[in-house]
């Protein structure tokens, strides 16, 4: 099942407020996932005696507004969407828009400031830490959190959402792991609110987060990928993430390909994608970039 707006013109949708069903059956609505145009902003989840939800899009930008369940009928009583007016192009999926895998249970190292666990899962991701949806370590120092999906999955990417109001800059040097596999870890830029860790299908059943020099903050972690039927890896020796570099240096710089580029935390090997690299190419070689 699916209902979809249109809006009046091209907009930057921030949320999109759904108010349920009163009377009866308003656990139907648990699971309903929201989208604008082709980007997933998030799902409900059903709280008893909650009659409003709101689903954080990001200033996503589109013209339509859609709500799908697929396994449940569909109530909405009213929909209303927030955001402006936008002249940006409309992202365009060039495959099925897939929603985040399902996540069973989420646990912590240590909970400071009423920050429980399962805050980071609860499908908002308000990145203010007083509207209560952020997960909170109470130690400075060997922090994770941990969350349970709920079948062995090949993970594609994790997302993270910051924390805005204050102290950004602690998500610095986070650490993501799928079981034993350590896929890479967040550097900090002001002003980025939504951080993407690249798990290239690696395979297991939990996904964390580690923080060992500063305080944790996760406002929402959301996991792509999909089932595998494949075992997961499992280190002989305790994981260990790379050393920390601090710079990088090169002979010579071709096609904007700056050294740091190779130490930016992310494997991606398109060089489009700006995160690779490149020298300059010598006087007797043919430029192809």
């Amino acid at each position: 099942n699916w209902w979809m707006a249109t809006l009046a013109e091209n907009s930057a949708v921030s949320k999109v407020v759904i108010h349920n069903r009163v009377d009866c059956c308003s656990e139907r609505i648990n699971g309903a996932k929201v989208y604008v145009g082709d980007v997933y902003c998030g799902e409900v989840t059903y709280e008893a005696d909650q009659v409003i939800y709101e689903v954080q899009c990001g200033n996503a930008v589109g013209s339509t507004v859609k709500v799908v369940q697929n396994d449940q009928y569909l109530t909405l009583c009213e929909v209303e969407v927030f955001g402006g007016p936008s002249e940006e192009t409309p992202l365009v999926s060039v495959a099925p828009v897939t929603p985040p895998l399902r996540i069973v249970s989420a646990t912590q190292s240590s909970t400071g400031w009423n920050g429980v666990a399962s805050r980071a899962i609860d499908g908002n991701t308000d990145g203010n830490y007083w509207g209560k949806s952020c997960m909170h370590s109470s130690a400075t120092k060997n922090n994770w959190w941990m969350a349970t999906l709920a079948e062995n999955s090949a993970v594609s990417k994790v997302v993270i959402h910051n924390r805005v109001d204050c102290c950004s800059e602690r998500i610095n040097g986070a650490k993501v792991y799928v079981g034993d596999v350590y896929c890479g870890e967040v550097t900090y830029e002001a002003d980025q609110v939504v951080y993407e860790v690249q798990c290239g299908n690696a395979v297991g059943s939990t996904v964390k987060v580690v923080q060992n020099d500063q305080y944790l903050t996760l406002c929402e972690v959301e996991v792509f990928g999909g089932p595998s039927e494949e075992t997961p890896l499992v280190s002989v020796a305790p994981v260990t993430p790379p050393l920390r570099i601090v710079s990088a240096t090169q002979s010579s710089t071709g096609w904007n390909g700056v050294a740091s580029r190779a130490i930016d935390g992310n494997t991606d090997g398109n060089y489009r994608g700006k995160s690779c690299m490149h020298s300059l190419v010598s006087a007797t070689q043919s430029s192809t970039g």
